[in-house]
């Protein structure tokens, strides 16, 4: 993205022409300006991708030949439904699963040893086995609602429990629970220090590069626009 572009339609927005007198409205009246300028400099795009099959990165000849084995005997057992073929391919199931699982654990404990003293890639293959990039199903607003309400009321309870907890052996003890207690700080924070452009410009540049969902704008274009935003993140 050009970043002068950028600075001009930016300059072009509300958050420029008609600044908001409050924090809050400030905040929203620049997250609404900067999505605004991203939706026309570049918007979303949809695209579909085709995801193939990773379990068959791990799989060995031997664990590739046991499925074969195992279709045989589950296609004849669909066709005839007798006991007796049943048995057989359970027996092939069980063969082919115990192949699987030796090929996986092949695989893994061989990039593993590969990836020694990276910790970045190991870190990467443990999120694999974890299953942490897996797609998830979106969760409704009603049922988000409730789960929050739940977590907090458990959370709230927690607390008043140990609350309760703590004054009652505190009551038992024999001597005064004021004596322990450090006296108050005479100094106030009554304001805070201006910051400068400059301060406020390195600590952009150190920000890592990763940027969150309910960012409104990337990191990496924050870094590279630093210059543009640092008047209306300090105005």
């Amino acid at each position: 993205m050009d970043v002068t572009v950028f600075a001009d339609c930016l300059c072009r927005q509300s958050v420029c022409t008609d600044p908001a007198d409050s924090a809050d409205k400030f905040a929203d009246q620049l997250e609404q300006s900067v999505v605004s300028v991203l939706d026309e400099l570049a918007p979303l795009k949809t695209c579909s991708k085709r995801c193939g099959r990773w379990s068959n990165r791990w799989l060995s000849e031997s664990a590739v030949a046991a499925k074969r084995k195992r279709r045989r005997p589950e296609r004849r057992w669909y066709r005839t439904r007798r006991q007796a073929d049943r048995v057989v391919y359970r027996s092939a199931c069980r063969e082919a699963n115990a192949e699987i699982i030796k090929s996986r654990q092949s695989f893994y404990q061989q990039r593993l040893n590969e990836a020694a003293g990276n910790h970045g890639a190991r870190w990467k293959i443990v999120r694999e086995l974890l299953h942490s990039d897996d797609d998830h199903a979106v969760m409704e607003p009603a049922e988000a609602k409730r789960l929050c309400s739940q977590f907090s009321r458990f959370f709230i309870d927690k607390l008043q429990r140990i609350a309760r907890e703590i004054e009652t052996r505190l009551s038992a003890v024999a001597f005064s629970i004021q004596t322990l207690r450090r006296a108050p700080s005479s100094q106030t924070l009554n304001e805070f220090a201006a910051v400068t452009e400059e301060e406020v410009a390195r600590l952009i540049k150190l920000l890592p590069p990763k940027s969150s969902p309910l960012d409104c704008l990337p990191v990496s274009l924050l870094k590279t626009a630093v210059a543009v935003m640092l008047h209306h993140l300090l105005g």
